[in-house]
């Protein structure tokens, strides 16, 4: 199942929140900050190839432009 706003897999969400939480630098996790941080590491461990990381990227990016309006 996905998130419906960024049709983002509900297990990448989930994994991202959660090295966002392990890792301080990133932020609080419930922070639009920290969540950015934690998807883009979890993109780079969830894909093996650059295209699927690209395409989860720019999934997340749909979140930072949500945050925009």
């Amino acid at each position: 199942m996905a998130i419906t706003a960024t049709e983002l897999p509900r297990g990448l969400v989930v994994d991202a929140y959660e090295r966002a939480e392990a890792t301080p630098r990133y932020g609080d996790p419930k922070s639009a900050w920290g969540m950015l941080n934690g998807l883009t590491e979890a993109s780079q461990h969830a894909a093996e190839h650059a295209d699927k990381r690209a395409a989860i990227d720019a999934k997340a990016a749909r979140l930072m432009g949500l945050l925009k309006r």
